[in-house]
């Protein structure tokens, strides 16, 4: 006869994970629009080690638009309102403003062309991923809905 212990079922994944749920915008002006478009995605990690932490190595989001070579990569800090939440194991949506700078400066969104003024409309796709406050990578997600930057 076998005996059965019951334990706690695992949900079978320990890593950080995340899901791509929209883009606010399906198109952007590219000079005149002075807010960019939300790019919201939810995450989840099952030591809840993500969030925001004032004065210390915080975890990141990472976007990295791959519609244009070179790929342009920057990473986002999580915003403030997680540094107190209970996200251990639990589902968080984030908001990121793909038109704002990310840590390094720059944009993940393509610059506008200078030189004679064109109209051009380009479709822009991203990747996202996460890193937790032990630099363990979640899975990498690509965004489901373009992007439709116009000039």
């Amino acid at each position: 006869m076998v005996l059965f212990s019951s334990c706690k079922k695992s949900d079978g994944n320990a890593a950080a994970q995340i899901k791509f749920k929209k883009i606010t915008a399906s198109f952007l002006n590219g000079s005149t629009s002075p807010t960019g478009p939300i790019l919201t995605v939810s995450v989840k990690d099952a030591d809840g080690d993500f969030g925001f932490t004032d004065g210390a190595d915080s975890s990141y989001l990472f976007v990295k638009n791959i519609s244009y070579h070179p790929f342009n990569l920057d990473s986002f800090k999580f915003p403030s309102n997680l540094s107190n939440a209970n996200i251990k194991n639990n589902w968080v949506q984030v908001d990121i403003d793909l038109k704002n700078s990310g840590n390094s400066g720059n944009s993940v969104l393509i610059r506008t062309p200078t030189g004679i003024p064109q109209t051009r409309t380009d479709t822009l796709y991203f990747e996202v991923y996460m890193k937790d406050f032990k630099k363990n990578k979640s899975n990498v997600i690509k965004t489901d809905d373009p992007l439709l930057l116009i000039f």
